[in-house]
């Protein structure tokens, strides 16, 4: 039971330090898998400044349609 509170805080401070859910998205119903590579791509994806970069980074925080 302890670990799963401790999961539930760790979901609760990544919320917060990633500002989930995104503005846009509010009222989506995102399950935790699928936030996952949201957070994934706020927190760990490396690109430089170019047009395929920011479409990719779009589909993943769920602002486009993925391809």
């Amino acid at each position: 039971m302890q670990l799963i509170r401790l999961n539930l805080e760790f979901i609760n401070c990544y919320k917060k330090l990633c500002e989930f859910p995104d503005k846009g998205l509010e009222n989506s119903n995102q399950t935790i898998e699928e936030r996952k590579p949201v957070l994934d791509a706020k927190v760990n994806m490396v690109g430089g400044i170019s047009e395929a970069f920011f479409k990719t980074q779009l589909e993943i925080l769920g602002f486009l349609p993925k391809k």
